[in-house]
């Protein structure tokens, strides 16, 4: 039977030690910004801020038309929703990001207009008064605004990805 000397095992408790507490991937810490992102954080913070709102949102007025309950939402509210995504449109637009948030900013920017042309079918389908035309319409923007959500989430993971302090 081998014997361990109490020092070699003390030794290697104290190594297991370390290596489980040194920072790997799973802990890494938060990467800072570059003044470019601070100023892209800034310049897009009011439209971030309601990027899930307004995806939820079309999310709702899209179930409402697929289930049959469209004439319960106004002409108003989907052009409020109108307004709001293309005012973020905009704001990401004219918004400079830096190489590290490229992949995100080209996914909200993917999903913006997804979700406006969503938008716009939806209003279109609203005004018909053909129930062919109406459906198909309801159909295109059921796609367009899935894709809208999927590309959101992408831009979340995206953007967590980068490991910044500042978001």
């Amino acid at each position: 039977m081998r014997r361990f000397s109490l020092l070699s095992v003390v030794v290697g408790i104290i190594s297991l030690l370390g290596a489980l507490s040194a920072p790997g991937p799973a802990l890494a810490q938060a990467a800072q910004a570059t003044p470019t992102e601070l100023t892209y954080f800034a310049d897009t913070a009011q439209f971030r801020a309601h990027l899930v709102e307004n995806q939820q949102w079309l999310e709702g007025i899209q179930q409402a038309a697929q289930t049959g309950h469209f004439d319960e939402v106004t002409t108003d509210e989907l052009s409020n929703l109108t307004r709001e995504l293309y005012s973020a449109q905009q704001g990401f637009a004219r918004a400079v990001p830096s190489q590290r948030l490229m992949q995100y900013d080209l996914m909200v920017k993917a999903s913006l207009d997804r979700a406006y042309t969503a938008a716009v079918l939806l209003i279109h389908a609203q005004v018909t008064e053909s129930g062919p035309n109406r459906d198909s319409l309801i159909h295109d923007a059921a796609g367009y605004t899935a894709n809208s959500g999927r590309l959101l989430k992408d831009a979340a993971e995206a953007l967590r990805e980068t490991n910044l302090a500042v978001q």
